[in-house]
């Protein structure tokens, strides 16, 4: 779910810090290399790397005990990389400036894109959603809530009323997919109950798309990945909330529009095309 440069630079490193992460995707690590690990559990130090040093302690201090130590560098590996990320950029807004007949997923995330506000909380939902919002969603000072271990389909929801609950002055958008919404979607009827105006985008494909491409990368044919076709804006008013369908580029512009300023919980049923997700 990183981006080409990312990956590039962590092959390059010889040097790896892993400060209070669990990352358990191993292959996107470098082979071997130097790494130093930080935790506060001195029983996960070299758990997921093998480490030549291992730093026992919260964070902030640890962190600012070690870089107090160390001396600048000049080199060229960052400036390089700065530029990769850069052109890295330049193509995701080329994808989301491109114009096709059906609304792309990076469509629906460049016009999210545009209404956030500068301390929104987004919360984002599990599958092919993550995947498409890890890629081309810029955040800046906004806060992003998710599952930790990338696997609790229908998150996305209860994680907008738990946001808008604990800061009720911030804007709170929630991005999902048609799958993981529909597993718990009854719970839309607590955010208006309890007037928590939210913004809910649900990418509707019909499909559990990330299993499917799963399935298919692994050579299988693929099974029991289609879904009803719920109308979820028909749902939001039935529940007492403001619903829209969005199948073009103008319509869904039109409907974050309105959701923005309403003082009610909103869905937006986006139409998106069956989209390979990016890998």
């Amino acid at each position: 779910m990183g981006t080409d440069p990312a990956e590039q630079a962590m092959q390059e490193t010889d040097l790896l810090i892993l400060a209070g992460t669990a990352f358990p995707y191993r292959d996107y690590l470098p082979a071997d290399v130097a790494a130093i690990q930080i935790d506060t559990d001195p029983k996960v130090i070299g758990k997921y790397y093998p480490v030549l040093l291992g730093l026992v302690g919260e964070l902030a201090p640890t962190a600012t005990w070690l870089t107090d130590r160390l001396m600048e560098k000049e080199d060229a590996f960052l400036l390089t990389y700065q530029q990769k990320r850069e052109r890295w950029h330049d193509t995701l807004q080329q994808d989301m400036n491109t114009e096709t007949q059906q609304l792309q997923p990076q469509h629906v995330i460049a016009e999210v894109q545009r209404i956030l506000q500068e301390n929104a909380i987004v919360s984002l939902d599990v599958g092919s959603i993550t995947l498409w919002v890890a890629r081309y969603l810029q955040l800046n000072n906004q806060q992003l809530v998710l599952s930790a271990w990338l696997g609790t389909m229908g998150c996305g929801l209860p994680g907008a009323i738990a946001a808008k609950l604990a800061y009720p002055d911030k804007q709170v958008v929630a991005i999902l997919g048609d799958g993981g919404f529909s597993m718990g979607m009854q719970d839309f009827v607590t955010a208006v109950k309890y007037d928590l105006p939210m913004i809910l985008v649900v990418f509707n494909n019909q499909k559990l798309q990330l299993i499917e491409h799963e399935q298919q990368e692994m050579g299988n044919k693929a099974t029991q990945v289609d879904l009803a076709n719920i109308d979820f804006a028909v749902f939001a008013r039935a529940c007492g909330g403001e619903g829209y369908t969005a199948k073009s580029r103008d319509e869904l512009r039109q409907a974050l529009t309105q959701a923005k300023v309403s003082r009610k919980p909103v869905i937006i049923d986006v139409f998106v095309e069956d989209s390979t997700p990016p890998s």
